[in-house]
């Protein structure tokens, strides 16, 4: 996603500032959420969930030019992407058996989430490019950039952006260095390479941790 969502996104209709004004809404509490990580790319995102168990997950913008969002997620050792589609008031995530929700993708993942404890769920995963084909889905570890140790100027400048508009950035009272870190369009993306880190040392906790309870158990 870059910028707001275009006008072309919702049909024409008496109602359509009006859904216009709570996509706005909704798109600024998207920012809230941890696990939205922004204009983050499908490498990174692969980097990212390849460190994590199966059912991790994380929404980010999309790059394609009719869809606002991706949720990339792992499943069986593997990390596939499947476009967010908006469709009047609804949001559904897939094709043909998609899950939908009205127009909030919290909930649709909240719903995703619940499904996937339950049994696993059809839908449709893009590739490279446009290549589309049909896979599992099951969702059930949101990763979060704030649980990933992130440094406290990269918190900061997270509290301001979301209390500043962006027109307003400008008049910060921060040296020109700050004010450039402060604007970045990229905010929400922590340092990459520091996640990458946090995740390893897990994953190597992980491992240890299950050779010492493997070894507890063999001795008896």
């Amino acid at each position: 996603m870059h910028g707001q969502p275009s006008t072309s996104t919702f049909h024409s209709s008496p109602s359509s500032s009006s859904r216009f004004s709570s996509w706005v809404k909704r798109l600024a509490e998207l920012k809230t959420c941890p696990w939205y990580w922004g204009d983050l790319s499908w490498k990174n995102a692969e980097k990212l969930l390849l460190l994590c168990e199966d059912g991790s997950f994380l929404v980010r913008d999309s790059h394609s030019d009719n869809h606002l969002f991706t949720v990339s997620y792992k499943y069986s050792g593997k990390v596939y992407h499947s476009r967010v589609e908006i469709s009047g008031q609804h949001i559904h995530l897939g094709a043909p058996f998609s899950m939908e929700r009205p127009e909030s993708i919290a909930d649709l993942l909240k719903h995703a989430i619940q499904v996937s404890y339950g049994r696993e769920r059809d839908i449709l995963m893009y590739r490279r490019g446009d290549e589309a084909d049909s896979s599992e889905i099951r969702l059930q570890y949101p990763l979060s950039r704030l649980s990933l140790l992130p440094r406290l100027q990269y918190l900061c400048r997270l509290k301001i952006r979301l209390a500043v508009r962006d027109d307003q950035l400008s008049s910060l009272p921060l040296p020109p260095n700050l004010l450039a870190y402060v604007a970045d369009p990229k905010f929400l993306v922590p340092n990459i390479r520091e996640c990458l880190r946090v995740l390893e040392l897990r994953r190597k906790h992980s491992v240890v941790m299950d050779c010492i309870g493997n070894g507890i158990y063999n001795k008896y």
